[in-house]
């Protein structure tokens, strides 16, 4: 597991449980906007220039869709709105974190502590774990 790949992970994590400090009003629209963004920076335009980058999201889409039963979207926070629609907004973010959790504990075998890092150390050399 690389480092871009706990930090994505840790912020998918904070940016779930404290929308409201990555969005205007933290709803669940804006908090997918703003991980989408996150993550075509990190590994689609990354991804570009480095082959070897691993796409954390591609695979949560296919899972996220057949989860659900239904077809997966080419962009997966559209695939994930479909699912959390259903759902009342603080219960929308709180559903996308349990998925999100479940899916990387299903396919990496990784609890949310063992990937989790305090986003806001000034210390560069904390992430080297």
């Amino acid at each position: 597991m690389g480092t871009d790949f706990v930090k994505f992970a840790s912020t998918f994590r904070v940016v779930c449980k404290t929308p409201e400090m990555f969005a205007i009003k933290g709803d669940i629209r804006e908090v997918l906007a703003f991980l989408s963004g996150l993550y075509i920076g990190m590994y689609r335009l990354a991804g570009d220039a480095d082959e070897t980058v691993q796409d954390p999201l591609d695979g949560f889409n296919k899972w996220l869709a057949q989860e659900d039963g239904i077809q997966a979207n080419r962009d997966w926070s559209k695939t994930a709105y479909e699912v959390l629609k259903i759902y009342d907004e603080p219960d929308a973010l709180q559903r996308l974190l349990a998925l999100f959790d479940r899916y990387i504990k299903d396919q990496m075998g990784m609890t949310p502590e063992s990937y989790q890092i305090n986003l806001f150390d000034s210390d560069p050399g904390s992430l080297a774990n």
